[in-house]
């Protein structure tokens, strides 16, 4: 298994090599990590957009990598975070914080 990092500015042909390489990769079960649930949501678009179904192969944010590598470690893997739980850890995090450079 390996690792491929694509990096480059806007417009730079990024998202072509990306889903070239997805593409090229399929039959071995890739797993592509993207920022956001919108850039999933994109990127399956993107890959299905002529009609081609894209079967075995993954996209998806880091949590759901996190998840894949617990799965495939047999892992123990804590129960997720619900989105109350996540932003009121945010707010203790903020008003725990002391803004030095601010102040």
């Amino acid at each position: 298994m390996s690792l491929k990092l694509i990096i480059g500015p806007p417009n730079s042909g990024r998202t072509g090599k990306i889903l070239d390489g997805f593409r090229a990769a399929a039959s071995r079960d890739p797993v592509l990590v993207v920022p956001t649930v919108d850039d999933v949501e994109r990127f399956e678009a993107e890959l299905t957009r002529e009609g081609d179904a894209v079967i075995g192969a993954t996209v998806g944010t880091f949590d759901q990598l996190f998840g894949l590598v617990a799965r495939a470690t047999d892992a123990p893997v804590g129960p997720a975070l619900s989105r109350t739980q996540r932003r009121r850890l945010a707010r203790e995090a903020v008003a725990r914080a002391e803004l030095k450079l601010l102040a």
